[in-house]
C-alpha cells in the first residue's frame, strides 16, 4: 500500500510549523489605565527629589477612583540603603515600614494603609535588582499589581504599571496627572457673591447693528 503525504495530495501544503524569533508585546488603549497625584503628594515629592542629593526611593498608597484610574494619596519614605550603584531596599527595611505603618495607624486604618501600599517610586535609572526585589516583596504581600514611577530633577515622571498576579504584563508610560477636589464651600461662596455683585448690561436697541445698504433706484 502506497502511503501518501501530505505534500502529495496537496501541492501547496503548509510548510512544518517551528518557532520562530519571538517580540512579545501588548497593545492596549493609551487611555485605559492612569495614576493622579493630590497636590499634598505632588508638592511633597517634588521637595523630597530637589533635598535629596543622591537616588532615594519610596512607597505610596493608591485608591482606585474609578475602573481606569488610581489615585495617589499616602508617602511613606522606607530606610534603605543608597550609593553610586543605586538603591537597596532589604525585607527587613518592608517589614520595618510595615511595623513603623502599624505603630502610627494601630487596628484597621493600618492594615487598610499597607493593603494599599502598592506604588514604589525612586530617583535614579539603576534599579534593576531593587525593582525586581520589591516586585517579590508586594507579590508577597498579596498585592496582584503595582505601580513604579521614576521622577527627575528635570520635572518628569515615568510610571509603569506591573501586574504580579498570572501573567508577567507590565504597561509603560501611563498617563498622569493632579486630582483636584472640589471645595462645595468655595464653590457657593464664589456663586453667591457672582449672583450678588455681577450685573448683566442689557444691549441697547441698535447700538450693534449693522447699518443698512442703500438700494439704488
Amino acid at each position: 500500500m502506497t502511503k501518501k503525504f501530505l505534500t502529495n495530495v496537496i501541492s501547496r501544503a503548509a510548510k512544518l510549523f517551528a518557532p520562530h524569533r519571538f517580540t512579545p508585546r501588548v497593545e492596549s488603549n493609551p487611555a485605559a489605565l492612569s495614576v493622579l497625584f493630590t497636590w499634598d503628594v505632588y508638592n511633597y515629592l517634588r521637595t523630597l527629589v530637589s533635598v535629596s542629593r543622591g537616588p532615594i526611593s519610596w512607597f505610596a498608597t493608591t485608591e482606585k477612583v474609578d475602573d481606569h484610574t488610581f489615585l495617589v494619596t499616602r508617602i511613606f519614605l522606607p530606610d534603605q540603603e543608597v550609593g553610586p550603584d543605586g538603591i537597596t531596599i532589604q525585607t527587613e527595611d518592608w517589614v520595618k515600614l510595615n511595623q513603623d505603618i502599624l505603630a502610627q495607624y494601630p487596628g484597621d486604618a493600618g492594615r487598610q494603609i499597607i493593603n494599599q501600599l502598592n506604588f514604589w517610586g525612586h530617583t535614579t535609572t539603576n534599579t534593576a535588582a531593587v525593582e525586581l526585589k520589591v516586585r517579590q516583596l508586594l507579590a508577597a504581600a498579596g498585592q496582584p499589581w503595582c505601580v513604579f514611577a521614576t521622577f527627575s530633577k528635570r520635572g518628569k515622571i515615568e510610571l509603569m504599571a506591573h501586574y504580579l498576579a498570572g501573567f508577567a504584563v507590565s504597561i509603560f508610560d501611563l498617563p498622569w496627572g493632579i486630582a483636584e477636589e472640589i471645595n462645595e464651600t468655595l464653590v457657593a461662596a464664589i456663586t453667591a457673591d457672582i449672583a450678588a455683585k455681577v450685573r448683566k448690561r442689557r444691549q441697547r436697541p441698535g447700538l450693534f447693528a449693522r447699518p443698512k445698504k442703500k438700494h439704488r433706484r
